[in-house]
């Protein structure tokens, strides 16, 4: 099994599909366009690009611990003569994508010891430059501006500094258990993190209990397929005693029931963006 990428950017979640090379003036075809076209609100379409900023900030009203924690190393050593996997605590964005989030965290709050796991090399300055910058206030564009024109390279020394790294691989059963850098990042783990991580989200729950982390994980697909053996335990309807009967997991709203069955201490909450907005997590205690 491995991290299945999240479609963000696809060809097919584009707000609208035209057509093209169709003549102007025909009414008919006209009529046709409309009919083939697929709108979508622009509020959708606003609220769901925010997500990460929204996500963000609950992470930090949630999560508090993840703005004290600090880099543990040996201070008279110069940064990059340290061993990235003696670090930690950390904070795991798990199938984080382009690097968004780790880019809020890192460079918008400074939270340390970001580990962004993904199979897929992420530029995470780039996302910061072209995804989070425009979206702040003009006065921290400008402040951004103007450290750039003073070092080119400021954000790189930036992620550095506080201890930024990717982990280039999946987050699935035989990853974690071949990897010692992995092992070491969730051992070592104060938050476990993943945003429609897709194949990757019963793993970071399952993770997460295993070694007592706090997580939280916003499930997306289900992939009822790949995960055939899935079942939750509800109340059968046509029994009048407390009987109860499996029926296999193949909705969104079945997979979020399935992951708190794991453990009564999790919290199901729902998230101010539109899209999957449904929060399941756990402060480790």
């Amino acid at each position: 099994m491995s991290v299945v990428a999240h479609p963000e950017g696809s060809q097919s979640q584009k707000s609208h599909i035209y057509l093209r090379n169709q003549p102007k003036n025909s009414q008919s075809q006209k009529q046709n366009q409309q009919q083939e076209t697929i709108p979508q609100s622009k509020r959708h379409g606003a609220r769901n690009q925010q997500r990460h900023q929204i996500l963000t900030k609950w992470l930090i009203q949630t999560f508090p611990h993840i703005l004290s924690d600090k880099i543990q190393n040996n201070d008279d050593k110069p940064n990059n003569q340290i061993n990235a996997c003696q670090r930690g605590p950390y904070v795991l964005d798990v199938a984080g994508g382009k690097g968004e989030l780790a880019a809020r965290l890192s460079l918008c709050h400074s939270v340390q010891n970001i580990v962004l796991i993904d199979p897929r090399p992420a530029d995470v300055v780039s996302c910061y430059e072209t995804v989070v910058v425009p979206k702040l206030p003009k006065k921290w564009q400008q402040r951004h501006g103007q450290k750039k024109d003073i070092d080119k390279d400021y954000l790189k020394n930036v992620l550095a500094v506080r201890g930024f790294r990717q982990l280039e691989m999946c987050f699935d059963e035989s990853t974690l258990l071949r990897s010692d850098d992995l092992q070491y990042a969730i051992h070592n783990a104060s938050l476990l993190i993943g945003m429609h991580a897709d194949s990757a989200t019963e793993h970071v729950v399952d993770a997460a209990l295993k070694h007592q982390k706090p997580f939280v994980v916003i499930p997306c697909c289900v992939f009822p397929n790949l995960f055939s053996k899935r079942v939750i335990k509800i109340k059968d309807e046509n029994e009048k005693s407390s009987v109860t009967k499996e029926i296999p997991v193949r909705t969104h709203d079945q997979f979020c029931t399935y992951l708190m069955q794991k453990d009564k201490r999790f919290v199901m909450e729902k998230l101010p963006f539109d899209g999957r907005n449904i929060a399941i997590w756990w402060d480790g205690k």
